[in-house]
């Protein structure tokens, strides 16, 4: 998404959005994602049912407490 007045993609003066995804990019952890990318499709949906089962818990618990 480009701001109005931004200049297209591969001119010469950088997009306001370009410098903003720079900025998160810093802090990325690409271990992660090259760690997640060595499972396969499967196993990668496996774990996010176990984070979704997780979360789930944790609201539980939450709505339990308050």
């Amino acid at each position: 998404m480009y701001l109005e007045g931004a200049v297209t993609p591969g001119s010469e003066d950088v997009c306001v959005s370009d410098e903003v995804i720079e900025l998160y990019m810093k802090d990325v952890d690409f271990t992660l994602v090259e760690e997640n990318l060595k499972l396969t499709p499967e196993q990668r949906l496996i774990n996010l049912m176990n984070l979704q089962r997780f979360a789930e818990e944790l609201r539980r618990a939450g709505q339990a407490l308050g």
